[in-house]
């Protein structure tokens, strides 16, 4: 456990206690990297307590984690758990320890010495809400990379307003968003509680996150970002693969039609949209266009017309094709 000091409430005289839940997967080196950036962080008014859920890591990640950080909780899983399993998993400890507030927390993360902070205060002023983080280039530390998703049709579908902005002129104060994604997303226990989990059945690896706000939202639960709590996210991996080499075919196919962890794959596509759409038409409609758009560049690859990747064009530092806007 971090850190611990004034109360946590007039009644009880103890503080929040915040689990920070964490989930990996052989990124060994950034999950280290991530740990000490969070244990570096301020807290004031809460402890907190850190699990990491490897999901059969090979690279020495459970191993290397309690050298360096004996007081983190290791939870292991199969391989088979993917981001959604992984953090209900650490949900699900976390409420067996009576933990207060859920931390989602991607490791390809580092942050801000005051995010814990802002986050909490922020969770504090508004009650029952969930408050999410400023998400940064790592690269590009002033320039935003999510400030919350919204819903436009003629920009087919969720997009993101301040993605590219200049994280100085985002508004000071917190502001509530219709969906949020995981990557730093401050819940508080008893949403978990009352509302159930997020959904790994139906989004194994890709979209539980935003769809599980978006459905809250509906609920009435309010979504905020605190501008002033900023995440920084090393976005190196999906940069690689958009412009490194070009996947074989066979990676094609697994990608779009058989794994479970690829953004692409047509299962969750089609639900996400389906789910988070205002209307259910819109979703459905969008979703086959996407589903098209992606079919017919796997066929031209497939067929040796054109990469499936396009080669990088000179300033571009986008990382997210047009099929998959919805995903973080």
């Amino acid at each position: 456990m971090i850190g611990a000091t004034n109360g946590k409430s007039a009644r009880s005289g103890e503080a929040d206690r915040i689990a920070v839940i964490i989930p990996v997967h052989n990124r060994r080196d950034k999950t280290l990297r991530c740990l000490a950036s969070l244990y570096a962080a301020r807290r004031v008014g809460f402890e907190v307590e850190v699990i990491i859920v490897d999901d059969g890591s090979t690279d020495g990640t459970s191993e290397a984690v309690p050298r360096e950080f004996p007081d983190v909780r290791i939870v292991r899983g199969s391989g088979e758990l993917y981001w959604t399993g992984a953090v209900n998993r650490g949900v699900r400890e976390a409420l067996d320890r009576g933990c207060d507030f859920i931390l989602t927390l991607n490791d390809d993360t580092v942050h801000d010495p005051e995010f814990l902070i802002h986050l909490y205060r922020c969770a504090q002023s508004r009650p029952g809400a969930i408050v999410g983080g400023l998400i940064l280039h790592m690269d590009r530390p002033d320039t935003v990379r999510f400030g919350g998703a919204r819903w436009d049709l003629l920009k087919m579908g969720w997009h993101y307003p301040d993605e590219g902005r200049n994280a100085e002129v985002v508004r000071k104060e917190a502001f509530e968003v219709p969906q949020l994604n995981g990557n730093c997303c401050l819940i508080p226990a008893q949403i978990f509680q009352v509302h159930g989990f997020y959904d790994e059945r139906n989004f194994p690896h890709c979209y539980a996150d935003s769809v599980f706000t978006v459905a809250l939202r509906r609920k009435g639960i309010p979504l905020l970002i605190e501008p002033k709590s900023r995440i920084f996210d090393d976005t190196s991996d999906l940069e690689e693969k958009r412009h490194g080499p070009n996947p074989t075919k066979l990676a094609l196919v697994r990608d779009v039609f058989i794994s479970k962890r690829s953004a692409y794959y047509w299962r969750c596509l089609f639900r996400f949209h389906w789910r988070t759409a205002p209307r259910r038409v819109e979703g459905a409609l969008l979703a086959l266009y996407r589903l098209a758009r992606i079919s017919t560049r796997v066929f031209l690859a497939l067929t040796g017309i054109k990469s499936f990747y396009p080669p990088p064009i000179p300033g571009d530092r986008s990382i997210h094709p047009p099929e998959t806007a919805g995903a973080r």
